[in-house]
């Protein structure tokens, strides 16, 4: 089998462990021949077999990336809340601008909560039982919005959640939307309860409602965006009661105190939407199920349009799941000014995640949101003669043919402002399949680890073997012909991605050559410790894919 090596693409991260790539004289050895068989050589004294723990297959069908598509995840309940997967395609209707579009891509998702043993959890000084992270969570705390009031109450809930909720295949992150408390995911329990009893309010300076008039982000928002006459009588009234007498001085006072309070407002809105953006963006590279949890007292984002279905529009694209827990606890009169505008909500409505408020055990709701629904429904359309102006299109999705049935779901999407690469929407899908916790056998790809060890490093070789006998294939001067893109990448135990080898390896064989046989080896320099292992596989031919998994245990 000749094999042709591609220029290397190499990522790498910031990850403290070292992790070095292929040595250049491993790079320009000669490739194995059809004949050889796969290098599987006899380990000797420095060597070590590696074990392959393949994590549950959730096989199935490849979807095929449009460029076009537009994902709509849709979360369906009856009328006690519970969500319900018995529904089929012809059971929704889903509108674009109120103009209803065929829905081209229909997928149940079953999620399964996991084990919560906490005597289960490996520790990094006991991994023979270790398993594969199949979900991380990542906790993210609005303390520029939270205040001494409702704080101690969620540290408590967030503390009796961790020592509870954490399983054997879940990884923890904590982070804050000022930024001053962050936590990498993990499953030690101790550092994420060190990083909760250190939470604490940090609004901006500036953001506290002004004394006379008193001055909310939300009336601000009233009195300059939506020329609210009552609430500018109102903040007048004040004004006059505080001594000033003269009408247009009193204007200008409540001009003034209105324009601040509305930059400050959003100056500490775009702080947490950037946080949690940034969460989201650091969450793709993690090779499991993913989910947000934003606990908040809620914020409100001003009539600057559609801010936040930007960052809906990632998660979803990301496969990420926000699930959001208002910290306001029971609505009064005083805070319930956000309960009908609550960005809580179509965080989670937009994702498929679950939306917890109006309710002051936060305990039950952190337990709640905590796992995605059971069921979600994953439609996708392609919309037609779609202008690519950038311009922000609102969805919406109905029930039909079942009675007291409500759904929620994303609430828009932004047009593309150019055309897609299809290149781009490639790389794309393999990420996806890179990323992703299950196991797709489009292909006859098969992959085995090993690692060598001497004084000084072990490397770890990673054996991408191929079954040429079903491997599709074109015929070219009398050789059967094909072309595969194979990506390996490396976590470590907690599911930080560490690095990554993108290959291209053109595959030419006879009949005679056929069976199994190695197409290339991926070798990594690597410390002690647990790795997971993952390697996707793409051909030229029938663009089918193939994704698996292992886990390494270097001593």
């Amino acid at each position: 089998m000749n094999i042709r090596l591609s220029p290397l693409r190499m990522k790498f991260s910031n990850a403290t462990l070292a992790l070095i790539y292929t040595a250049f004289a491993l790079f320009c050895s000669p490739a194995a021949k059809a004949q050889d068989p796969p290098a599987s050589p006899a380990p000797e004294p420095h060597q070590q077999q590696a074990t392959n723990q393949n994590p549950p297959a959730n096989s199935g069908t490849t979807l095929r990336l449009k460029v076009n598509l537009v994902p709509v995840p849709v979360v369906v309940r009856d009328s006690a809340g519970h969500a319900v997967g018995n529904l089929q395609k012809e059971n929704f209707q889903l509108f674009d601008d109120r103009k209803e579009q065929q829905i081209t891509q229909f997928t149940l998702e079953k999620s399964e909560a996991p084990s919560t043993d906490p005597t289960a959890i490996s520790s990094p000084g006991n991994v023979k039982h270790f398993v594969i992270p199949e979900r991380f969570t990542a906790l993210l705390f609005d303390d520029v919005h939270s205040n001494f009031e409702n704080l101690p109450q969620l540290q408590t809930a967030a503390l009796q959640f961790i020592s509870n909720a954490l399983a054997r295949t879940e990884r923890l992150a904590i982070f804050t939307t000022s930024g001053k408390v962050t936590v990498a995911f993990t499953d030690d329990r101790s550092k994420l309860q060190d990083a909760l009893h250190r939470l604490k309010p940090n609004p901006l300076p500036g953001t506290q409602p002004s004394s006379c008039p008193s001055m909310t982000f939300y009336a601000a928002n009233q009195i300059v965006n939506r020329h609210d006459m009552a609430a500018r009588e109102e903040a007048l009234s004040e004004v006059y009661a505080c001594g000033i007498k003269d009408p247009r001085v009193a204007e200008e006072v409540v001009t003034q105190a209105s324009e601040r309070m509305l930059r400050m407002g959003d100056m500490q809105t775009a702080l947490v939407l950037k946080t949690l953006s940034d969460v989201v963006n650091r969450l793709p590279s993690l090779p499991g199920q993913r989910t947000i949890i934003l606990s908040s007292p809620s914020f409100l984002v001003s009539d600057r349009e559609h801010r936040e279905y930007e960052v809906v529009d990632r998660a979803v694209r990301a496969h990420i799941v926000i699930s959001t827990l208002d910290t306001r606890g029971v609505y009064t009169d005083q805070n319930s000014q956000l309960a009908d505008d609550n960005v809580l909500s179509e965080f989670a409505d937009g994702t498929g995640g679950t939306f917890f408020h109006n309710n002051n055990e936060l305990t039950e709701g952190l337990r709640r949101i905590a796992s995605p629904p059971e069921f979600l429904y994953q439609l996708g359309f392609s919309p037609q003669d779609l202008k690519e102006n950038g311009k922000y299109h609102q969805l919406s999705v109905k029930i039909v043919g079942v009675k007291n049935l409500s759904a929620s779901s994303r609430r828009g999407y932004f047009a593309p402002d150019h055309r897609a690469d299809p290149k781009k929407a490639e790389a794309a899908e393999l990420d996806d399949a890179l990323y992703s916790p299950n196991e797709i056998h489009d292909l006859p790809i098969q992959i085995q680890t090993q690692f060598v060890r001497d004084e000084k490093v072990t490397k770890l070789n990673v054996l991408t073997l191929v079954d040429l006998d079903t491997l599709p294939h074109r015929l070219t001067d009398g050789k059967n012909t094909n072309e595969l893109r194979m990506v390996a990448a490396v976590f470590d135990r907690n599911g930080k991605y560490l690095g990554a080898i993108n290959r291209k390896v053109a595959v030419h064989w006879s009949d005679d050559d056929a069976g199994t046989q190695t197409a290339t080896t991926f070798s990594f320099l690597l410390n002690s410790g647990v790795y997971l292992v993952r390697l996707v596989v793409r051909d030229t031919e029938s663009q089918h894919l193939a994704a698996q998994a292992a886990t390494v245990e270097i001593p």
